[in-house]
């Protein structure tokens, strides 16, 4: 089987991030790249509605992810955020015990945005470990990009089921997330097209309250598994092993790598190398799958970049075994020889 990275979308993404500014050009690519595995024709780019909405749009639709995976709470305060807009969160008694799980969500989430060319621009934060994305819509001030409401919804809502039913204990899992994530985004750009100006009503999605539990408690769950994984110290745990692939990948000679790769594993070191080194340089587990016949899956990311991801799948016995190590574009449909379907 042929494997095509394509990372491209990766570096640029990793690059706006850490300059945390925007332009014409660059808006160009992320419609470009956010655009790729749609059905619909994309719309004339006209430069005077990116500079001075969409890019306003798209920086702090990424700046409060950004913050947010630090804190729910310290990026509606950092942020220009309409009073009330998350208390449906904030003020559970869940939240107050455990907000980690919503920097976990956003940590883990994807940013897409819509509505571009209209007073209402929509971003979504997807997280495809958990099946559902918060929805934000934006006002438009004179100088600053305002939040002003947000939702979540699930695959129920969407058509598609959610990941966190389907996802079966097995190597299958990260088609199954790819998939998902395809549909989300068919969905979200239909719904809400990048240079669009459609009308918001969040109010046709069903009840968030109900939505934010489900997230809690999936987080809740995910968040545990990966302290399974941290919980144990000794020399040849999983979590050394793990750590070590990782410290690998990062520091990214061939001699390394080739040692600890199974032999007939799929992606060789000197494909996983052709990832630029930003990207490696900060990997860490994301996601925990424990399945049948004491087997494992590692899913880890870039949290800055967390479009692609690496999965380990382990045989966990007295001494855990690396059975398989593959790469993913989150895009990409390497079922189909990485075309994108």
């Amino acid at each position: 089987m042929k494997i095509i990275f394509l990372f491209s979308f990766l570096l640029t993404s990793t690059v706006l991030m850490a300059n945390n500014k925007f332009n014409a050009e660059t808006i160009k690519k992320w419609s470009a790249n956010q655009s790729a595995i749609s059905d619909n024709t994309a719309q004339p780019f006209n430069e005077t509605i990116v500079d001075s909405n969409i890019s306003k749009v798209i920086n702090e639709a990424i700046t409060f992810r950004t913050i947010a995976t630090n804190g729910l709470e310290l990026a509606i305060f950092k942020s220009s955020v309409e009073s009330g807009v998350f208390d449906f969160i904030t003020s559970s008694a869940n939240f107050k015990k455990h907000p980690e799980l919503w920097s976990y969500f956003f940590s883990t989430s994807i940013v897409l945005v819509g509505n571009g060319a209209g007073s209402n621009p929509v971003a979504a934060y997807y997280n495809p470990y958990l099946g559902f994305a918060m929805l934000v819509r934006f006002g438009l001030g004179d100088e600053k990009v305002i939040l002003q409401e947000a939702t979540i919804v699930s695959g129920d809502d969407l058509a598609f089921n959610q990941v966190a039913k389907k996802i079966p204990s097995g190597l299958s899992a990260p088609f199954v997330i790819n998939n998902e994530y395809i549909n989300f985004v068919k969905f979200f750009e239909a719904k809400y097209p990048f240079i669009g100006n459609e009308p918001v009503n969040f109010n046709e999605y069903d009840d968030k309250n109900i939505k934010k539990e489900q997230v809690e408690q999936l987080a809740f769950k995910a968040l545990l598994n990966l302290q399974i994984l941290y919980a144990n110290e000794d020399e040849h745990s999983l979590k050394n092993s793990v750590k070590e692939i990782i410290n690998a990948i990062k520091i990214g000679k061939v001699s390394e790598l080739s040692t600890i790769l199974p032999t007939d594993n799929a992606i060789t070191p000197e494909l996983i190398l052709l990832m630029p080194q930003v990207i490696r340089a900060d990997f860490r587990p994301s996601y925990v799958m424990f399945g049948a016949d004491n087997k494992a899956l590692i899913f880890f990311i870039n949290m800055l970049s967390p479009k692609v991801y690496g999965v380990m799948e382990y045989k966990v016995e007295d001494i855990p075994e690396l059975v398989s190590l593959t790469f993913f574009d989150i895009k990409v449909d390497y079922l189909s020889n990485g075309e994108i379907k």
